[in-house]
């Protein structure tokens, strides 16, 4: 019983100088890491730069012609020419087709010589009427003869303007059977060639001879968002790119505005026109669209990655004379091309860190290497 008693107090003892063995080790190790100078972060110094801020929206949309055409026949028949192709400019007015012409010169005709027909039949009914009207002022004819030549008059002249009418619509329905360009555009597709027989758009709605375009100018529809729609009265410009063609910029204007937010998409649509002098842009490119929405001349400028935040806000590490670093809250505006715009919070002349401030604490020491 002695022994065990023994043991177990040997076995306290131990235990209490292995513990008290610990806590002086620890207890020195502190006190060595204490008498440790202060580890200083090597840093780059940099001061604010003044230059030209542009707030920016970038989007992206089709580019469409600003007019586009499906051409139709308005008469059928058989296409008897055809004189444009795919890729050809053509002019307002121009002929692009012609339809076979036999019957409907031959309506025309008919029905002008059914007009001059109804002329003379007219001419000579009014004649009857004005002699019939003087012999009954003189009491040679009954009123009864009178009134029977006044009726023939007026059915005269009713079949009369009935057969000119009559006429000019056969003329129309001759004219229709050129084919012509509403407006001045190139030929983007042709779908039939000479000798087939086509149905006119009123019988035959999908019956397509051409489709023209116009590419002088052309237009997108963008979609903006709606934290930038109180910034369209201060568009300043719009610059177009597109994939195909590389380095190419084009500019642009707004021309209409939707005045309502898409309530699915928090969107408002608007209608931008391109300049297309040279003709490069092609209706169907993918279009880039950079709208400048803002433009600040002569303002602070620092780099993003420069700027950091916490829960206070954005700060950059302000370097005093005493080589310590502090933060200087500030406040930023526009940010555009990894640059911020710094509207308060520092000065010209403070000396900020622009390289190695993830490593910085507040208040700390740092090292100057450049």
């Amino acid at each position: 019983m002695q022994r065990k008693k023994k043991i177990i107090i040997s076995g306290l003892v131990l235990l209490i100088i292995l513990i008290v063995v610990v806590y002086l080790r620890i207890r020195q190790n502190n006190s060595e890491i204490s008498k440790r100078p202060p580890q200083i972060t090597n840093v780059v110094l940099g001061k604010v730069s003044y230059g030209e801020m542009i707030q920016t929206e970038s989007l992206t949309g089709d580019i469409l012609p600003i007019q586009q055409a499906n051409i139709y026949s308005k008469v059928s028949g058989n296409i008897e020419m055809v004189y444009v192709n795919i890729g050809d400019f053509v002019k307002d007015g121009q002929i692009l087709a012609l339809i076979d012409t036999t019957i409907y010169s031959q309506n025309a005709n008919l029905a002008n010589a059914n007009y001059n027909q109804q002329l003379a039949n007219f001419a000579n009914a009014k004649l009857n009427y004005e002699r019939n009207k003087s012999l009954l002022e003189q009491n040679l004819i009954s009123k009864q003869e009178a009134d029977n030549s006044k009726t023939s008059f007026d059915v005269a002249q009713s079949q009369k303007d009935a057969a000119y009418a009559n006429y000019l619509n056969a003329k129309t329905l001759l004219s229709y059977c050129k084919i012509k360009a509403p407006f001045s555009g190139y030929i983007t597709k042709r779908y039939f060639d000479a000798g087939v027989y086509v149905a006119s758009s009123a019988n035959s709605p999908g019956s397509t001879l051409f489709i023209l375009m116009s590419s002088d100018q052309l237009k997108a529809i963008v979609n903006l968002p709606e934290k930038d729609v109180r910034l369209l009265p201060k568009v300043q410009d719009i610059l177009v790119s597109a994939d195909a063609l590389p380095g190419e910029q084009f500019k642009a204007k707004i021309n209409k505005v939707s005045e309502a937010v898409d309530l699915s998409t928090r969107t408002m649509q608007i209608e931008i026109f391109i300049e297309n002098p040279n003709k490069e842009l092609k209706p169907g490119m993918f279009a880039n669209i950079e709208i400048i929405l803002d433009r600040k001349n002569n303002v602070m400028i620092l780099p993003n990655d420069v700027v950091q935040s916490d829960e206070k806000g954005n700060f950059v590490f302000v370097v005093k004379s005493d080589s310590s670093a502090h933060k200087s809250y500030v406040e930023t505006g526009i940010s555009h091309d990894n640059k911020y715009e710094i509207k308060s919070g520092i000065s010209e002349s403070d000396r900020i860190v622009i390289t190695g401030q993830q490593l910085v604490k507040d208040g700390s020491k740092v090292r100057i290497i450049k």
